[in-house]
């Protein structure tokens, strides 16, 4: 009897977890740790360190507060000072490399995944839906697929039909960069390579509310 309580116990928290899967190679801090982030609820600040130079990075975000709302109003965290996203290379499905800095000038949705998360799997969908609106905008989608060999990663995405731009991070070059901890995980950046959300876990990107706000950040004059 108590060995069948453990068990149901176990699987309760497993239900309740997002994809904790994690790269085996050891990961380093979050690249906004320090930086001040802040969830969509008031005083629930994050603690977190930023990537590159401290000293470079200690003034105001740039966005206005209307947007830093609409933000927060779709779960993202926000970093209270201005923090240059990593950049990195990395191949995609066909073997050609795909720089994160040669997408500067557009509104960057940066997305970890995996096919072994069932969470990332079902946000898919609606990644690929809201990539059909935003694609003839200012809009790009980076999906750093980790933990997949690039034969199981470019198999998924065709068999689904996904057709938004997808890079392997075989090496976990990315995930340690950006210090992804737990499946999915979203990164927002913006026109001029700042990082200006985070969100980890899955949810619909495809709905009106989400894509109201990434219109408003495309047309956003700096």
């Amino acid at each position: 009897m108590k060995k069948n309580i453990f068990f149901v116990l176990i699987i309760m928290l497993i239900s309740f977890a997002g994809c904790g899967g994690r790269p085996s190679a050891a990961q380093p801090a979050d690249p906004e740790r320090g930086s001040g982030l802040q969830s969509g609820t008031a005083g629930q600040d994050t603690e977190s360190t930023e990537p590159g130079n401290r000293a470079d990075h200690e003034k105001p975000v740039g966005l206005e507060t209307d947007m830093e709302t609409a933000l927060k109003s779709i779960g993202m965290l926000i970093p209270t000072r201005q923090v240059l996203a990593p950049d990195f290379t990395l191949d995609d499905l066909n073997g050609k490399p795909v720089s994160l800095s040669s997408l500067q000038g557009k509104v960057v949705f940066l997305n970890f995944w995996g096919s072994w998360c069932k969470y990332c799997r079902d946000e898919m969908p609606s990644i690929q839906s809201m990539y059909n609106s935003l694609k003839n905008l200012d809009f790009e989608i980076l999906a750093v697929n980790v933990n997949d060999s690039p034969q199981a990663a470019k198999k998924y995405i065709i068999q689904n039909n996904y057709s938004f731009p997808v890079v392997l991070d075989t090496e976990y070059r990315a995930t340690q960069i950006y210090g992804v901890r737990g499946f999915p995980t979203t990164y927002i950046i913006d026109q001029k390579g700042y990082l200006i959300g985070k969100l980890v876990g899955s949810r619909s990107w495809d709905t009106q509310e989400v894509l109201t706000v990434f219109k408003k950040l495309i047309a956003y004059e700096y």
